[in-house]
């Protein structure tokens, strides 16, 4: 992996995590996780967006999260579990393919990284928190009134 490659990571345990992995590009539209699969190993985006979801058998999906350059994802594979959700590109894609073993290097080696990284986890956690209330809890209005509020764009502080 080149420095230009790693140009666009403003994070410097971004930056080392990326340096330890192999280099993968990939077109739009491309599933590079499945859900269910064995998780051994994670990925800095270092350019284009992907799509973070989970599935049923008929088609149904729930998006968890849209993720982009300078992200990691596939960070729960410390853990060698199964992959909670699959994720599929967006745009084409270029990413730091990182092994679980340099992974947990990475955390042990460094702690301002391995807070980076739970703090990362944590908002992740609280996120999906949010959504399984809003479909335990909330009735149907309210959770459109929420998704609307939550997609509408703003101008100035004003939401158009």
């Amino acid at each position: 992996m080149t420095e230009a490659d790693l140009a666009h990571l403003s994070d410097p345990g971004m930056r080392m995590l990326a340096s330890v992995g192999w280099l993968h590009r990939m077109p739009p539209q491309t599933v590079f996780i499945n859900e269910g699969e064995a998780a051994d190993s994670a990925f800095v985006i270092l350019s284009g967006r992907v799509k973070v979801f989970a599935s049923n058998p008929v088609g149904g999906e729930i998006v968890l999260n849209i993720c982009g350059a300078g992200e990691c994802i596939g960070d729960m594979a410390l853990d060698g579990g199964p992959r909670p959700a699959s994720v599929m590109t967006l745009d084409r894609v270029t990413c730091a393919v990182v092994s679980r073993d340099a992974l947990r290097k990475a955390v042990a080696s460094d702690p301002d990284f391995s807070m980076r990284l739970i703090t990362t986890l944590i908002r992740r956690n609280r996120l999906a928190t949010s959504k399984i209330k809003g479909l335990a809890l909330q009735g149907v209005r309210e959770r459109v009134l929420a998704l609307l509020q939550g997609r509408a764009g703003g101008r100035d502080g004003v939401r158009i």
